[in-house]
């Protein structure tokens, strides 16, 4: 496990040198959520999460989240400079795979995704070490959000 470690540092060291790390430091939380996670809260709890993630300077994008209510977000300090929305369509798979490695985080609301497309996009929220939050679940690769984390108290 030593040599893996080793390793690991090793190739941040080297990403760093050249410019190559993440250009967002985020906070220990958000860095233990990345994954698929099913989140069948209201808007209003998802823009608390969101919030208390520590994450305001990132990207995030909504998929398919038609009525999300983006004043009231904005009036809880949602940087909406930073948001993203896209309709749903027949493209959702490849449209969430082109936003994963630029955004920190991605809200998937109504989309039709196939098992394939969620196998190759849940292991791609992984490589990009990226948190996606998925109002239905998607069966053997998404989690409850809030099951390993203290989220709900203090998102409110």
């Amino acid at each position: 496990m030593k040599r893996l470690d080793l390793a690991r540092q090793v190739l941040r060291d080297t990403e760093n040198r050249l410019g190559l790390e993440k250009s967002q430091a985020f906070s220990d939380l958000s860095s233990r959520c990345v994954g698929v996670w099913e989140y069948g809260g209201t808007y209003p709890q998802l823009i608390r999460v969101i919030l208390s993630l520590g994450i305001e300077e990132a990207c995030c994008a909504f998929i398919g989240s038609d009525d999300f209510g983006w004043e009231y977000a904005f009036k809880q300090g949602l940087n909406l400079a930073r948001c993203l929305y896209v309709p749903s369509s027949c493209a959702d798979a490849q449209v969430i795979s082109l936003l994963l490695p630029h955004c920190r985080l991605v809200y998937v609301d109504r989309c039709s995704l196939a098992l394939r497309d969620m196998r190759r996009l849940g292991a791609q929220v992984r490589k990009e070490e990226t948190i996606l939050l998925t109002k239905y679940p998607w069966v053997g690769f998404s989690r409850p959000w809030g099951e390993d984390f203290d989220i709900y108290q203090k998102a409110g």
